[in-house]
């Protein structure tokens, strides 16, 4: 009895395990398109790149591992600047652009919170840590459950601090 009950937990844990997988950060693919699409958005306003922090991207495996782990969606509370999203089937920087990428459509220039075509920061909060200019570090990472991925990139310093503007 006490085998059949071994054997059962373990069969459980091996599936359990298998339905979250960890993307790693330090593929330099996964590094490069993460910086130029994200650079993108920042040189269309004429801040400096952002560079890859390998301390920020560890940082951002953990919290990512932790998304899949509870499959939801919800921000840390890290000190540093942070933008989460979750896909199924996409790609990696598709999902910056139609997570955060998508919201310079709402972005009006102004001091943060006063941003916002719809007076809601939120509605471009990831956008403006990707643009704000005393940003110059990024790191980010990807965690899978099934076929559902959870990215998170870290920003440092912060950004969309009350009173500025983000350029």
């Amino acid at each position: 009895m006490r085998f059949a009950a071994f054997i059962f937990f373990m069969l459980f844990s091996f599936a359990c395990y298998s339905q979250s997988s960890f993307t790693g950060y330090n593929d330099p693919s996964f590094k490069e398109n993460m910086l130029s699409v994200q650079n993108k958005y920042r040189a269309e306003v004429g801040v400096p790149d952002l560079v890859w922090s390998d301390s920020l991207a560890k940082e951002s495996m953990k919290w990512a591992e932790h998304l899949a782990d509870i499959n939801t969606m919800k921000h840390s509370e890290t000190s540093a600047g942070e933008n989460i999203a979750s896909g199924v089937n996409v790609d990696y920087a598709t999902l910056v652009d139609i997570s955060w990428g998508k919201e310079k459509s709402d972005f009006v220039y102004g001091a943060f919170p006063d941003c916002s075509k719809s007076n809601i920061w939120q509605h471009v909060g990831h956008y403006t840590q990707m643009i704000w200019k005393n940003t110059t570090e990024v790191g980010c990472a990807v965690a899978k459950k099934k076929d559902k991925a959870f990215l998170v990139c870290r920003y440092y310093p912060a950004g969309n601090f009350m009173g500025e503007k983000p350029y």
